[in-house]
């Protein structure tokens, strides 16, 4: 897990973002969380499904069978994947 390169001192849920950071209530294993990324509360990331290669344009990709959120890259409340 990447740090950030700031702390937030504005309310994200105004301009529709999450915080940054891993919301309450997530799992997240075997992943890769670049700089700045945001998930939400009650999110799950775990490739249970053996997936390798995945999501060229999206916010959390698969390369080689790892999970990988991208910088500044946001996943929602509540995704399980």
């Amino acid at each position: 897990m990447m740090g950030a390169d700031f702390i937030e001192m504005r309310d994200c849920a105004r301009e529709g973002k999450l915080p940054v950071g891993v919301g309450s209530g997530s799992y997240i294993s075997g992943a890769i969380l670049d700089k700045n990324c945001r998930i939400g509360t009650n999110v799950r990331i775990t490739n249970s499904a053996g997936v390798d290669h995945q999501g060229e344009d999206e916010p959390l990709q698969i390369r080689d069978g790892i999970s990988i959120v991208v910088k500044e890259g946001q996943i929602e409340n509540d995704f399980q994947g």
